[in-house]
């Protein structure tokens, strides 16, 4: 039997305004998934304010939470990098820290990519919301079109791929 969660979601974070840090971690807590099945790998950049102790206090009684930190900033993409290091899970989920989920994304992620083993790399739909969490719009994903990528990132939250 496989003791390593199905899918890991990787969030880096650098000084983060705590009460979006601590609705995006709640978010993740919420998640439809058994805790055995995900992991959530918070990797704080160097942080010098609250974040490292929201983070920390947030996640001691939360056993599919793990975290991580740099001393120094050097970055969200080489703290994203170091955070996917750290996963254990075959299906890797990137999450901002300012991101939340809906309780069934993850579960709708993981079940999508059962069904689609050739798929390697996946991504949803997302809602903007202001910081008192009124949806401003909806955008619905996009086929995946590599010509418009060049000109427009339409790649939104929740990107997952395969670990492969």
């Amino acid at each position: 039997m496989n003791c390593f969660p199905q899918i890991s979601v990787v969030v880096p974070a650098h000084e983060v305004e705590p009460g979006i840090l601590l609705k995006s971690l709640s978010s993740l807590a919420k998640q439809s998934l058994a805790a055995r099945e995900y992991e959530v790998v918070v990797f704080d950049d160097g942080s010098r304010d609250s974040t490292p102790q929201v983070i920390q206090d947030f996640i001691q009684d939360k056993p599919q939470f793990r975290y991580f930190r740099h001393e120094r900033c050097q970055g969200i993409s080489a703290t994203r990098n170091s955070a996917i290091q750290e996963a254990r899970g075959s299906l890797i989920a990137l999450v901002d820290a300012d991101d939340y989920l809906e309780a069934k994304s993850l579960e709708r992620a993981l079940l999508f990519h059962r069904k689609n083993p050739d798929v390697l790399y996946s991504y949803s739909r997302h809602i903007r919301v202001n910081s008192s969490g009124e949806v401003l719009y909806k955008v619905d994903s996009r086929p995946f079109d590599p010509e418009l990528l060049l000109h427009i990132n339409f790649v939104a939250h929740l990107k997952c791929f395969s670990r492969e």
